[in-house]
């Protein structure tokens, strides 16, 4: 189980396929993707609810975040056989896996009794441990400095609005102080003009032609003044106009940068949440860190505890040409609500007819064109299906059928199953598992 990946993020479109459309599509798909080296596998599954089944009722709203925690073996599995422990969520469209492997007996011990896993360390896992913690604090380092320096610019921006915006203000300053001279300018001109107007009335002796053009000449140069104050009022309210759009700039500016700033901060908040490792080996630093975040699930959802096992048997194609690409062929799904240890393998109701097929594809990024044409060409269209959410619905109308009160059920679960964790402990005989699960005994927490 060496070098088995442990972060999976990517896009799972499912499909349901008639045994014909199956054939046909298998076929076609010859040159595209080809069927990994395991060929037919069986899967089982142990899926984890609270007593009032929330995880299940959850996975049929399709709401826009969903999660669920699971336990998964390719294949029966002995005492000491490696599974999975995976958290799957579902965030708008984008599936996020994270999953670590253990021998069964330390999953039963973890999950039932919160005994921790030891995961082996050698000097590689060491290393890619390192690494991965490296590459965080790189990442980090680098989204830092680019907000800094978007600050920085920022800053700057800001400080040659503030700059242009004072030019502005003693530039408008100034303008008044020149519009307040040239209307005393003219207003001493008129007086002036006015003392003239009157010298010409009361000397008797000028001749009428003088007085009426020196008249005249007043006359004109009172026009002229008053056209020089007309466009001296124009001019500064132009410039009162220019200094308000150039304030409506800055502050449109400033609202620009406030929201780059913002979104920086946003980046970087995402980024440091996202941030994932995409390697193919798991190393025990990567793995302790998955183990932690499946402590927070089984403390977040109280009276946590195995509700339904799950099998199916599948085929799994893998790209040719994109090796990111992965197409699964589920048949036969089954679930049941009786005896939760999948080392007795998987017998239960049909999630779906014995002739269906549930394909789900597997891609990071868009679907290749040619699949899109052989899914048209053969009527096979897009669905919404949750193997756990339609299995509870089917164990949901039994109840009822059965005339069973699930709230009753969902209480009488809860006294009931609280502190045990279905997977059977005691039934574990593989003498080095029982050695691991005698010193547990040892410390009182498990009767052995």
């Amino acid at each position: 189980m060496s070098g088995y990946q442990s972060v999976f993020e990517r896009k799972e479109v499912k499909f349901l396929l008639s045994d014909e459309q199956y054939t046909e599509l298998k076929r076609r798909l010859a040159g595209i993707a080809k069927e990994d080296a395991y060929g037919e596998t069986p899967i089982y599954n142990i899926y984890y609810d609270t007593p009032y089944w929330e995880l299940a009722r959850r996975s049929i709203e399709s709401p826009q975040y969903k999660e669920k925690l699971r336990v998964r073996s390719y294949g029966i599995p002995a005492d000491t056989s490696k599974i999975f422990i995976e958290i799957k969520k579902k965030y708008k469209g984008i599936v996020y896996k994270r999953r670590i492997c253990a021998p069964y007996y330390a999953a039963a011990a973890y999950l039932s009794y919160g005994q921790p896993i030891r995961f082996e360390r050698d000097d590689s896992s060491m290393q890619d441990s390192e690494d991965f913690i490296k590459e965080n604090e790189n990442a980090a380092d680098k989204q830092e400095k680019e907000n800094l320096s978007d600050k920085n610019k920022y800053g700057a921006n800001l400080q040659n609005r503030e700059k242009l915006s004072r030019e502005n203000e003693n530039t408008a300053d100034r303008q008044e102080k020149e519009n307040l001279s040239d209307k005393n300018k003219y207003g001493a001109k008129l007086q002036e003009g006015e003392k003239l107007s009157g010298e010409n009335e009361n000397a008797a002796d000028r001749q009428e032609k003088e007085n009426l053009s020196d008249k005249n000449k007043s006359s004109a140069n009172l026009q002229e003044r008053e056209k020089l104050s007309r466009g001296i009022e124009n001019t500064a309210a132009g410039q009162e106009k220019e200094n308000l759009s150039d304030k409506n700039k800055y502050n449109a500016n400033l609202q620009e940068r406030e929201k780059l700033s913002g979104e920086n901060e946003n980046t970087a908040a995402g980024q440091s949440k996202e941030y994932l490792p995409d390697k193919k080996k798991c190393s025990a630093g990567e793995q302790e860190q998955i183990l932690r975040e499946i402590d927070r699930f089984l403390q977040f959802y109280e009276n946590i505890q195995p509700a339904m096992a799950i099998a199916y048997d599948r085929i799994a194609l893998v790209g040719i040409d994109d090796p990111g690409l992965r197409i699964t062929f589920d048949r036969n799904i089954r679930w049941s609500t009786d005896d939760l240890d999948m080392r007795q393998g998987a017998e239960g109701a049909l999630v779906i007819a014995p002739d269906q097929h549930l394909m789900e594809i597997k891609i990071s990024g868009s679907l290749d064109i040619r699949i899109a044409h052989l899914l048209s060409e053969l009527g096979i269209y897009q669905t919404s299906f949750s193997k756990y959410g339609h299995a509870f619905l089917q164990y949901e109308a039994a109840q009822r059928q059965a005339g069973n009160d699930i709230l009753a059920q969902a209480k009488e679960r809860e006294k009931s199953m609280a502190g045990k964790s279905g997977i059977f402990i005691h039934r574990i005989k593989d003498p080095a598992a029982r050695h691991y699960m005698d010193e547990i005994a040892d410390d009182g927490r498990v009767s052995a």
